[in-house]
């Protein structure tokens, strides 16, 4: 096999790391139930079930959940092999410019959101170490309210430790010692009631 060919072999087979970022991922899985719910009538009740379930789950709005956290499963899932094989292929590398403190919260802004966001992996995974670049920093990435009833993919934040975009759950997060990031195209002012993390986002 020549070297060209291999080389275009790798190309395609590294396509599957696009599967890892919300662009694909979300649209695969809104795909997934509609067919579900097309070839099988059945999915319909249990589709319906578990919106309801979603609608009256208060996890996502109280800071994220802290179940997979404590046993480990989220730390194994953000430190995969697979996150960093993605973030060598898309790239992706987060820079460290100065010490954070691991005694204090804090509330960071990703920008811009674009088309996709890839670049949030280096927060919202370990595919780049950022848990060894700030050690004992726990930091949750928030996301539209919306993406949390669509099935599946809700269980992918469950597992990266997402939670809902909402002053609320920020403000919960922070509350209870997690550093948060924000992703969006314009930051509205954000305020907490929290002394020690009392901060203002200026709109850009």
């Amino acid at each position: 096999m020549s070297s060209s060919l291999r080389a275009f072999l790798r190309s395609i087979w590294n396509l599957r790391l696009l599967l890892l970022f919300p662009l694909f991922t979300e649209p695969l899985a809104i795909l997934l139930t509609l067919l579900l719910v097309v070839f099988y009538p059945v999915a319909r009740v249990v589709l319906l079930v578990y919106w309801t379930v979603c609608f009256l789950d208060p996890v996502p709005h109280d800071g994220g959940s802290d179940f997979f956290w404590r046993i480990g499963l989220t730390q194994i899932i953000r430190g995969g092999s697979w996150w960093k094989e993605a973030l060598r292929f898309g790239s992706i590398s987060i820079e460290k410019t100065v010490d954070l403190p691991n005694d204090k919260v804090y509330l960071l802004g990703y920008h811009p959101h674009g088309v996709m966001p890839a670049g949030i992996a280096n927060l919202c995974t370990d595919g780049s170490n950022v848990s060894k670049l700030f050690p004992g920093i726990r930091i949750q990435v928030v996301t539209l309210k919306l993406l949390w009833f669509i099935p599946f993919w809700r269980e992918w934040m469950y597992l990266h430790d997402v939670t809902v975009a909402s002053r609320g759950s920020i403000c919960k997060s922070l509350a209870k010692g997690r550093s948060v990031c924000v992703i969006g195209k314009r930051f509205q002012p954000v305020h907490t009631k929290i002394p020690a993390v009392s901060s203002f986002l200026n709109t850009a």
